[in-house]
């Protein structure tokens, strides 16, 4: 039985999507059987330091699946590009490490990624930085990527077990206190310290879920202003999308981002691309598909009250926004 203090809506959706955050696989599926051959001993060491420094070569089997490239954004993705188009995204907190945010076209100084990224890398030996594109060759060709200038292994910016945040995580405690507008779309916040973003906006700014189910604060500490839609979460987005108004600009803007992306990934099919190591050579290899990826926390500024989603658009104001992701 729901609380009287939150509104929750639970319409049939179409659209579908999967789990979010990490993907997980059963036995017998593809990435499983790669990883297997490894002898891990348990699935969280390809994330911990000390057995990434004895072998490296799991990880980079993972990574070739995440890397950014091989999936697509969807339309939440850029829904969230089409509030920084607008001037009223704040800040992103996301806790991906897909990149489908930047592929998106969000600028880098709108996002914290909590969990790092793909776009930069780090030698674990000189600590030199490079793009992450520099070493795109290596991992798809399954090979661990190596220092050009001291050949210690190249790992890229993804937060292991035992790592401290981004410095950029740091910037909640600015952004949040700005926040007119918090969105919460797709999690499970239960990863900690970024589960507690969501309480932390100021008691008088609306909170809106869009999520499979009542999560955290939502589940347990509503607010008399907190809105939820359950259900798949594109298609939550879409219907809020249809609620603005902007279903035609998004549209424009989806097909305006797709035809960029064929044309690069017809220029990556035609030439190989170089690795880190420019005498090994190495082809690049684009996949495409359709992103299981959700998002999480939205920050935005200037934007509008939410504390009812049937409210008419023409009576909005004007207001600051906030938001984070997975």
């Amino acid at each position: 039985m729901k609380s009287p203090s939150l509104e929750v809506c639970k319409e049939p959706l179409d659209v579908t999507l999967s789990a979010l955050g990490w993907v997980t696989r059963s036995p017998g599926s593809g990435l499983y059987s790669n990883l297997e051959q490894y002898d891990i001993p348990y699935p969280e060491a390809i994330f911990e330091l000390g057995y990434f420094f004895v072998n490296p070569k799991p990880f980079f089997t993972l990574a070739k699946e995440l890397y950014p490239g091989n999936y697509r954004p969807n339309s939440a993705h850029y829904f969230l590009r089409l509030l920084h188009d607008k001037g009223l995204l704040l800040r992103l907190y996301t806790q991906n490490i897909d990149g489908l945010e930047r592929l998106a076209g969000i600028p880098p100084d709108k996002l914290v990624e909590a969990h790092g990224t793909f776009a930069t890398a780090t030698c674990t030996v000189c600590k030199r930085n490079f793009p992450g594109e520099d070493f795109r060759g290596d991992v798809m060709g399954d090979r661990v990527p190596r220092c050009p200038v001291c050949t210690g292994v190249v790992k890229p910016d993804i937060v292991f077990f035992g790592e401290e945040l981004p410095q950029r995580f740091l910037l909640h405690l600015a952004d949040f206190p700005l926040a007119d507008l918090l969105f919460v779309i797709g999690t499970s916040l239960e990863v900690e310290p970024f589960a507690s973003l969501a309480g932390a906006v100021r008691s008088s700014v609306p909170r809106v879920l869009i999520n499979r189910e009542l999560v955290g604060p939502f589940a347990w500490q509503q607010r008399h202003n907190d809105v939820a839609q359950l259900g798949d979460v594109v298609g939550g987005v879409e219907k809020l999308v249809e609620l603005l108004g902007w279903n035609k600009e998004l549209q424009t803007l989806i097909q305006k981002e797709k035809e960029k992306l064929d044309a690069k990934d017809k220029a990556l099919s035609a030439m190989a691309r170089p690795s880190l190591d420019a005498s090994r050579g190495g082809d690049s290899t684009t996949f495409l598909g359709s992103s299981f990826q959700c998002l999480n926390t939205l920050s935005m500024r200037k934007f509008f009250l939410m504390s009812n989603l049937s409210l008419p658009m023409h009576n909005l104001r004007p207001f600051s926004l906030l938001s984070i992701v997975p």
